[in-house]
């Protein structure tokens, strides 16, 4: 009787420990699954900043580009109005020079 009492008690002592290492098991598990969800979320935060970073470089040089190119056509619209301003005043001192003409002959 004492054989088969030892026997049991061996029994339960290994379903014990079994359960005890099924445990340590799943928590190490979840201390892994944890674990990579922390570096994911690391890695997903990295790129986002990343991107974020490229975005606002891209708009800065848009932005920058779109200023020289309002710089570029303001210089040339100021140019076009001077040459015509300038045309204008030839025009008009060739006029008043025909009429001169005119009223002379």
């Amino acid at each position: 009787m004492a054989l088969i009492s030892e026997m049991i008690d061996a029994v339960k002592t290994i379903e014990h420990l079994a359960l005890e290492r099924q445990n340590s098991a799943r928590d190490e598990a979840n201390k892994i699954v944890q674990s990579a969800k922390d570096e994911a979320q690391k890695i997903i935060t990295a790129q986002v900043k990343e991107a974020r970073t490229k975005a606002e470089l891209r708009i800065n040089f848009a932005k920058k580009t779109a200023e020289n190119n309002l710089k570029n056509n303001v210089k040339i619209s100021e140019k076009e109005i001077k040459n015509l301003q300038n045309d204008i005043q030839a025009r008009k001192k060739a006029s008043i020079k025909s009429i001169i003409e005119l009223v002379m002959n």
